[in-house]
């Protein structure tokens, strides 16, 4: 199936699950009342709205829906969410809202923190119907509207991997590049996001679509990648990939002592050897802080532990963890082995939980021989890479 194609399908699916009734579709604008109405009138204040391929609504629920951020700080209610069907309906309704003074915003899973894709009493657009995903030898070209969860699983399928991640993977593609998107574990070698976005499509204020990257439009593009959605709505975007190893060995090391604990996280950040490095703080636990380092390996190139643990302070309490057969991960393995009860703290997506005939899990507690063994957490099977 070719990226149109799949794309159409997509399209069709997204409109078909709102109903022919299930949404209250918007004629025009009132240029007097300021307000978007459903039904057309014969005067001179009101704006028609363009034919669309999506949907343009003022349902209550979808005005709701889209009136809160991930923030829950602010309270911003739209008078009218549009769920286009093709970048065009942006363009138009862009241009639109532009020709009539009306705020717009894009918004992609809802995840934003401090309100950047809430407005009160304009238009939101929500992305997440333009989601097709192609796949080349070095990079992906996605819709905005792609989840990076997607992305990882489309890319992994042909044994490549986004460059950076982010260590949420329900959030946009489009939606973390217009933030920065900073990974909590592994953009302290690969950068942000931003800095792995080779070319992106923007449609402007006034509805104009352009193509923009570091030789083109470049203005446009650094002003997009972090822009916060304030200097265009980006619809299409290039990213690059790298090759992906099917495997992650994860060292959990426990400490108590906080200036031992930063005196490693150095040690480990500068000589660059681990592919995430981060930390879930435990407050009111015996071992406070724990350091999470994860190497990523092909069968037959595993991990020497004594060279990349070199040099580092004493763990406290080491345990190790042995998963099998886990079938898949959305969410990256530096987070994965951390189980059950930080899950929901780690923000997991999913995990496939392995039944007992499936599984196999080894716990061994420190011996006097290894008291200062950093506990070696490793998944043993394909997973997603991040």
């Amino acid at each position: 199936m070719s990226r149109t194609e799949q794309g159409q399908l997509d399209r069709r699916r997204f409109l078909s699950r709102l109903g022919a009734g299930a949404v209250a579709l918007v004629a025009g604008f009132d240029l007097v009342g300021r307000q978007w109405v459903a039904e057309a009138a014969d005067s001179a204040s009101f704006a028609a709205v363009p034919p669309l391929d999506g949907t343009l609504t003022f349902a209550p629920d979808a005005l709701a829906a889209n009136s809160r951020d991930q923030g829950n700080i602010f309270t911003r209610t739209p008078c009218a969410v549009l769920r286009p069907g093709s970048v065009k309906d942006i363009r138009k309704m862009l241009a639109y809202c532009s020709a009539h003074g009306i705020k717009a915003a894009p918004a992609g899973a809802h995840h934003a923190m401090y309100g950047q894709a809430l407005v009160s009493g304009g238009l939101v657009i929500e992305m997440e119907s333009l989601r097709t995903i192609s796949i080349g030898t070095d990079s992906a070209d996605v819709d905005a509207g792609v989840l990076w969860k997607d992305l990882v699983e489309a890319a992994f399928r042909r044994g490549l991997r986004p460059a950076s991640i982010t260590s949420y993977l329900g959030t946009t593609v489009a939606g973390t590049l217009s933030m920065g998107g900073i990974g909590m574990m592994s953009s302290y070698r690969a950068g942000a996001q931003v800095d792995h976005a080779r070319k992106l499509e923007v449609v402007t204020g006034d509805g104009r679509l352009l193509q923009c990257s570091g030789t083109q439009n470049t203005d446009l593009f650094e002003a997009a990648l972090g822009g916060l959605g304030q200097c265009g709505v980006i619809t299409r975007a290039t990213v690059d990939l790298m090759p992906a190893k099917q495997s992650a060995r994860t060292y959990r090391i426990g400490y108590t002592d906080v200036a031992a604990f930063f005196r490693d996280v150095r040690i480990l950040a500068n000589r660059g050897e681990f592919d995430s490095l981060g930390s879930i703080p435990q407050p009111g636990t015996a071992q406070p802080l724990t350091l999470w380092a994860t190497v990523f390996y092909d069968a037959g190139d595993e991990p020497d532990a004594s060279h990349l643990l070199r040099g580092l302070s004493p763990a406290y309490h080491p345990l190790s963890v042995t998963l099998r057969h886990i079938t898949k991960f959305t969410i990256g393995p530096a987070v994965a082995p951390m189980m059950h009860a930080p899950i929901t703290i780690a923000n997991w997506v999913r995990c496939s939980s392995p039944s007992p005939d499936r599984s196999e899990m080894a716990i061994r507690e420190p011996t006097s021989s290894s008291p200062h063994t950093p506990a070696a957490v490793t998944s043993q099977a394909r997973m997603f890479s991040t």
